[in-house]
């Protein structure tokens, strides 16, 4: 391996993997078991919080080390943006990956739904599953 080229460390996290998984699959299954749209929030909201909060816990433990000049040059690059743009690309992201979220919610929603009308049982449950799984590999790498 040459001077510029580092070994990327991938670890597997099993505790973080099993609750952004498990957090993941009541998520996305809660419409089979809960028909109230306003009880659903609530629940996923308590989740979210749930799997933010152990995410934190994970890198309040992690060893992480930042070397000093990616400190630095990390700095002067942003030194060298002007603070309303850096505040504009702030804002434009941030609304760009709600409106990202929310539209892939509502497909994923409306799938689930479009399968519940076609008569398949557990159509929300089938495909948290899936969802579970990615969220479950997801939390499982450092």
């Amino acid at each position: 391996m040459s001077e510029e080229q580092t070994a990327i460390d991938v670890r597997i996290n099993p505790q973080l993997a099993l609750a952004v998984g498990a957090g993941s699959f009541v998520y996305y299954a809660l419409p089979d078991v809960i028909r109230s749209r306003a009880l659903r929030t609530v629940i996923k909201t308590a989740l979210i919080g749930a799997m933010g909060a152990a995410v934190v816990q994970h890198q309040r433990n992690a060893e992480v080390e930042i070397e000093p000049d990616d400190r630095e040059d990390f700095a002067e690059t942003l030194a060298d943006i002007p603070t309303p743009t850096l505040i504009a690309g702030g804002l434009a992201l941030t609304g760009a990956s709600i409106a990202l979220t929310v539209w892939i919610e509502k497909k994923i929603f409306a799938r689930g739904e479009a399968r519940r009308a076609a008569g398949v049982s557990g159509a929300h449950t089938r495909q948290a599953i899936g969802l579970a799984a990615l969220g479950a590999i997801a939390g499982a790498i450092e």
